[in-house]
């Protein structure tokens, strides 16, 4: 239960969950103890390039290759 195209980026958030995306346009949740995938993100459905993570929530952000970013708040 992995990406289906090449991971285009990596972020840890502040309680050590790990976000990845991919060419596969999705944005997934792993487990930082197990490495298990928790969840794939709503959306975007577009190339995700980078990711970063903050605030005291755990906002995610995207930069995508269309210049967009998405935002997932509280994830």
């Amino acid at each position: 239960v992995g990406h289906t195209n090449v991971v285009t980026a990596l972020a840890v958030g502040p309680d050590g969950t790990v976000y990845t995306s991919s060419y596969d346009g999705e944005v997934r949740v792993w487990s930082g103890n197990d490495s298990a995938c928790l969840r794939t993100l709503p959306g975007p459905n577009f190339n995700v390039l980078s990711l970063a993570v903050g605030g005291p929530i755990g906002t995610v952000y995207g930069g995508a290759a269309d210049g967009g970013i998405g935002v997932w708040s509280g994830t």
